[in-house]
Formats: C-alpha cells, structure tokens, sequence
C-alpha cells in the first residue's frame, strides 16, 4: 500500500526543514561533519513515527547547503522514490553534491539491505550525471542513525 500524500502537505515539511536548516546551518555554513548532519536529521525526523519519510540534501561542490527537501513519504515500512525526481532537483539547485536520507519508524538505525542496494544504485545513477552521492544516512531514535559512508557501506565507483 502507497501513501500519497498532497503537493501542499510535501511542501508544508519541506518549509519546517528549510526553516530548521537555515537556523541550524544558518545558511551559509558548509555541512563539515556526519555527526552534526545526523544531530539535525534526528531533531528533524526521530519523532515521525507515522510514515517513512525520504529526503535530501543539496550542496554544491564546497558542500556548502544548497536546500534540504522531503520528497517523499512512504508507509511505516517502505517509501519509494523516482531517481528522476532527485535528479530534477539536482538540475534545478545546480547540485554537484548530495546526502539522501530516510527515517525508520520504528527507531532503528541499521540500514537495511533494501537500503544499502537502493542508494548505492542511486550513486551509479547519479555518477552518469556528475553528481556525487556522497552518503545515504537512516535515521533512527536518537544515538541510533547510521551514515552508509562510515560503515563502509557506500561502494565506491571507479573511474574507467
């Protein structure tokens, strides 16, 4: 079962994330570290419980933040999304570099095999286009998140 939810209700979380972000980030900083991304995921998205949610950050080739959206919004056990929706988004925010992110309702962290094979397609995809994925993190309870990159879990794609 697919939980659609309204252009208006997306874009209502996507102004609470970029508004949280500006504050957070005050705008103009660069996304240094993981643990302070998964620190602002967490407050963001550890308390929804209802559905899983997909999102993304968008930097330029500095890292510096570019915007931060939901895309999507799945059931309590599965969201989906359409690579070209991502990289529309990349298109239209000149993104070079980006973090995809998804929370697990249950509060568990681990990345799921489904996961780890989904955004490491993804980096294939985007690599095509020039565009770095350059971490998927899973967002559980707090203290619980995991980040693909540093559990050796994002696969590295070599040049030909």
């Amino acid at each position: 079962m697919k939980i659609i939810y309204s252009k208006s209700e997306l874009r209502h979380m996507e102004e609470i994330l970029r508004r949280n972000a500006s504050q957070y980030f005050n705008g103009k900083e660069s996304l240094y570290t993981t643990e302070s991304i998964i620190k602002y995921l967490e407050a963001i998205l550890s308390n929804r419980r209802d559905a899983e949610y997909i999102g993304c950050i968008f930097m330029n080739n500095l890292h510096f933040l570019l915007g931060i959206e939901i895309l999507a919004k799945g059931n309590s056990n599965y969201v989906q999304i359409n690579p070209r929706q991502i990289v529309e988004k990349c298109i239209a925010l000149d993104a070079s570099d980006i973090i995809l992110f998804h929370n697990h309702p249950d509060g568990n962290g681990k990345p799921s095999q489904s996961d780890i094979d989904n955004i490491n397609n993804m980096k294939k995809i985007l690599h095509v286009l020039d565009i770095e994925l350059i971490d998927g993190i899973v967002i559980g309870n707090p203290d619980c998140s995991a980040s693909l990159k540093d559990k050796g879990l994002l696969e590295e794609i070599l040049e030909e």
